[in-house]
């Protein structure tokens, strides 16, 4: 009498089970029972239907996308069906098909997975926080696995350590499988008013899920970052200040040589033209001054002329190359803001 019951309530369960499966989806119902059938035409539109289902379970969601990729396979859309196991492979990386699928299936399946396994693993580039204390992370993902990146952040004062604030992540460039996100940091004076400045430093670290919230492995970051603050912008690490005070400092020196050589041309010129000349336009001696010693007088004030042209040729150069590293300065300032 025990047995029959219990495989009376076993029996109850599994239709129950069953029931509440149906009834959460049962447009997935409906797709595996046209599946089973073997009407692929039939499986799409009832896919779509189920995909936007409320409260699909992540094996439903599995399910689906692996239908998905068999009815596009049938219908040769090679495309869509990379894009369904893809999508099947980010909610679950290990998934295998056993011999009960068809080869066909199997074989794109794996091709597909083969793909993912070689090119899928995801890789980033910091960026240290600069002005505003805006981080940046530069994430090469090739099947887009990323759906949500944040930062973990928190306050370090001597040996008070504040709790971590999670700091959502924007996009704010794309670039083929390179994407840029980046996110303001809070800023300490805020939630430390009466710390000194300069006694304390925030900590952060980076996350990235999957759209089912699954963790994804980054490679490329340290597993903690620590950035000094002092209430303000950190320039330890930024290059361009040096550039654009290099490029100042080029500038001023190439107008005061400018002028200058100007300045000593113009002289020469000015001096030259002041010299005694008999009727054929020859320099005449001055007065206790033989042939030789005159040539030479007049040399030197032709000598200034040409020497002067030089220092401005200088001086240009000089200013050309102070606004050159002026510009780099202030293109690294607008590359980290």
């Amino acid at each position: 009498m025990m047995p029959r019951l219990v495989s009376c309530a076993a029996l109850v369960l599994l239709t129950v089970a069953s029931t509440t499966a149906s009834a959460a989806n049962p447009y997935l119902q409906r797709a595996r029972e046209r599946y089973q059938a073997l009407d692929y035409p039939a499986l799409p539109g009832l896919l779509a239907e189920a995909m936007v289902q409320p409260g699909n379970t992540r094996a439903e969601l599995v399910e689906i996308y692996r239908l998905q990729g068999f009815a596009y396979t049938i219908n040769g859309d090679e495309a869509s069906a990379r894009q369904a196991f893809l999508r099947l492979l980010i909610a679950d990386p290990d998934h295998v098909m056993d011999d009960s699928v068809s080869p066909r299936f199997r074989a794109a399946f794996t091709r597909v997975r083969t793909e993912f396994q070689r090119e899928g693993p995801v890789t980033a580039q910091h960026q240290p926080p600069t002005r505003g204390l805006r981080v940046r992370v530069t994430l090469k993902d090739r099947f887009r696995r990323v759906e949500d990146a944040h930062v973990a952040v928190r306050v370090v004062s001597g040996e008070s350590r504040g709790t971590w604030l999670t700091v959502p992540m924007e996009p704010r460039s794309t670039k083929g499988t390179r994407r840029t996100l980046e996110a303001l940091l809070p800023d300490p004076a805020k939630a430390l008013p009466d710390a000194p400045p300069g006694e304390y430093v925030l900590e952060y670290h980076f996350g990235f899920r999957t759209f089912l919230g699954d963790d994804v492995p980054v490679s490329g970051l340290e597993p903690l970052y620590r950035v000094s603050t002092g209430g303000g912008e950190d320039t330890s690490s930024s290059p361009r200040w040096p550039w654009i005070a290099a490029g100042a400092t080029s500038g001023g020196v190439g107008l005061a040589v400018l002028l200058a050589g100007a300045a000593v041309s113009l002289g020469g010129a000015v001096l030259l033209g002041q010299q005694p000349r008999d009727d054929r336009g020859q320099f005449l001696a001055s007065k206790g001054e033989n042939a030789t010693d005159a040539y030479v007088r007049v040399g030197t004030m032709a000598a200034l002329m040409p020497l002067g042209l030089v220092g401005c040729l200088a001086g240009v150069v000089l200013m050309m190359a102070g606004v050159g590293m002026e510009m780099a300065g202030f293109l690294l300032l607008r590359l980290k803001e």
